[in-house]
This record gives C-alpha cells, structure tokens and sequence, in this order.
C-alpha cells in the first residue's frame, strides 16, 4: 500500500497549545540555527563520532526492518531496571532497544547493525524526540495523526493507542514533519541527500499504519500498539512511549547525544575494535548488552568465534549483563505466557567464561 506523503497542518485545533508552541519553537530554531551549523563542508562532534565508529555496511541494503517483532521484552525491564546507571549499552535493530535503553539508564547508548538503514531509522527517532517534549507530541509527528489527547488519555498507554487508531494519518501533517527532520539532521552535519531520502520514506512507512505497524508489514508479528502497552513482570509500564518517565530518560540521552547507531558487522575486525578502545578511552564499561537472536545467525555463518573475541575486548562491568530472544524457544521456563519469543538475561561475564570452558557449542546452548 502506498501512502500519500506530506505535511503538518498548524492551524489542526486537536494539538495542545503547549504542544504546538514546543513544536514551533523547534522549527523556528532549526531555522536560524541551520544557517550557522550546517555549511556545506562543516561536521558536528556527534556525526564525527558515527563516522569514526562506523565501518562499511555489510548487510544487505534490502534489509527491511523498521521495528521489532519481538513481545517478549517486557518481561527483562525490571531486571534492567535493577542495573546501576551510568554504564554503556550495546544493542542491536530498530526500536525496542530504546525501552531497554529507558530500563537500564546508561551514560551511553550504541546501536551496533550491519544495515545502514538502521542508522537511518534511529536518526529519525533522534530527531523527533528531540523535537517533541512528551510522548504525545512524539506520536504525534512520527504518526501524523492529531487525535485530541487530555492528561488521562496521556496517563494510560491503552487510551492513547486506541486515540491514534482512531485518528486518520493526515499527509500535510506528515510532509511539515518529515522537512523537520531533514532541517534537523542536516543541522547535525547529515546532508547526504541518500540517506534523507531513505529517512523520508521510513517516516512514510511508519506513519501509514500508525499504532497498526508491524514488523516486515505482516499480520503475523504484533501491532506496535500492542507493544507499546504491554507490561513488565511486575505490572509496571515498560516500553518506553507508555510511560513520562520511561520517554523522559531516552530524549535525555538523545539531547545529549548519546545514543549512537553505529554501522557495525558484531563480527567485524573494525567498528568493534573501534568501540572497545571509545569506551576504553570514555573510561565506561558495558552494563547491558542486547543481542536479540543475531547470535543464531553468527553460530549459522561461522562467525560466533570471532564475536565473542570482539566482546571479550571491551571492558565490561563484572554486573554487565547479556540480553537474548528467540522464537524458537518454546517451551522456556522464562517464556510469558502469550508471547510469541522468549527474552533472557545472563552474566555478561558468565557467558564468556562458559565459551572459554568450551560449554557453548551450539545456539540452544545459550539458553
């Protein structure tokens, strides 16, 4: 299905004042500032340190994968919680890292994909959480929808879903948004007309559907609205757009630019190399690392040796914890019931001492 693209109606009575004043604000900034920070041969420290990090895509570049289909990661927020803050996550895809990122409260977050599309997406997100002061004004741009949203339909991530479901996705609205994305990134020093052209087309993409996107587009993996109002063990909101808190520590990272999707192959001789010496020289060691099921793949292509070489290399903290999901593992005493994967945490360190005593020989051995 193909969706008519455009802008963001000011005049649209169903935004909040305050909401429409925040967003003003930032498109009057993005104005004057772009004149002084984004000449056409002038970088900023935060792309600097995505290119220094980066190496040379080696993922396909078909690779379509804008968000998660894993339902599972509500059941590992209370553990991340538990972390102590201010240490460096590593993850890996689309968006749920940014709910394990709102858990563990690192210093620093990296975003490792082989895809360069998947920097794309993050830069977006980048963007539009910088731009928008809550979760509605958030939703808001990335869906182009403006259902009228008071402080209890804020309060209930059900509500607020079932809000935006109802709304219709207005193409004005979202062409004003997708050009302030654009002024923002090129603001950062992103100017190359391939990837704000890409960027457009995921903002098209995900605003579409709205709170009915799914992953690869197909009925089979759950809705994000469905995610978005799922909850942890312990009965507490867990994604990180159902909850002002939760949304609060992830746009503070990323007004502080620290979140960093790198372009990184985990099995590479590079951008690994590259980041254990950033952290080493940052003196911040790895509280958390998120794997999703990328080591099943690793284990299929002969290159799990090389990866757990590449973590052994960075300095992580002896609490350090390793995050994994499959969907293979029905069964799991750790499986919730209804979820269709199974989300694990284990000792960072643990887990590597068990490869070094020659007790991981296959996938199901890390589970």
């Amino acid at each position: 299905m193909s969706w008519n693209i455009s802008g963001w109606n000011s005049t649209d009575p169903a935004i909040s004042r305050r909401h429409w004043m925040v967003a003003a604000g930032a498109t009057m900034l993005s104005h004057v500032t772009l004149t002084k920070a984004s000449q056409p041969n002038e970088s900023t420290p935060y792309k600097a340190l995505l290119d220094r990090l980066s190496e040379p895509p080696a993922g396909p570049a078909s690779a379509d994968n804008l968000m998660t289909n894993e339902d599972s990661i509500a059941s590992v927020l209370d553990r991340l919680a538990e972390l102590p803050p201010g240490s460096a996550y590593l993850g890996v895809g689309p968006d749920q890292n940014l709910s394990m990122i709102a858990a563990a409260r690192p210093s620093t977050a990296l975003i490792l994909d082989y895809r360069t599309k998947n920097r794309n997406l993050h830069l977006m997100h980048k963007s539009l959480v910088e731009l928008s002061i809550d979760r509605a004004a958030y939703l808001s741009r990335l869906w182009a929808r403006s259902p009228a949203i008071d402080d209890a339909t804020l309060a209930d991530a059900g509500r607020l879903m079932a809000a935006f479901a109802a709304a219709p996705m207005q193409p004005e609205r979202l062409a004003e948004a997708q050009e302030t994305v654009r002024r923002s990134l090129e603001e950062k020093g992103f100017r190359a007309e391939s990837d704000l052209a890409e960027i457009r087309k995921i903002h098209a993409r995900l605003a579409g559907p709205g709170p009915e996107a799914r992953f690869l587009a197909l009925k089979m993996y759950p809705a994000i609205g469905s995610l978005i109002v799922m909850k942890t063990r312990s009965g507490r909101p867990g994604h990180w757009l159902a909850d002002d808190a939760l949304y609060a520590e992830v746009r503070r990272l990323h007004r502080a630019d620290a979140v960093v999707p790198v372009v990184a192959d985990w099995s590479g001789a590079q951008a690994m190399a590259r980041i254990a010496a950033y952290l080493s020289e940052s003196r911040v060691k790895i509280g958390c690392v998120y794997m999703s099921d990328v080591e099943f793949f690793l284990f299929r292509a002969g290159a799990f040796d090389r990866y757990v070489a590449n973590l052994a290399r960075l300095p992580i903290a002896p609490e350090g914890v390793i995050v994994r999901t499959s969907t293979r593992e029905i069964d799991h005493p750790e499986r919730m019931p209804g979820n269709s994967s199974t989300t694990i945490v284990r000792s960072l360190p643990a887990f590597l001492e068990a490869v070094r005593a020659g007790k991981i020989r296959r996938w199901e051995d890390l589970f």
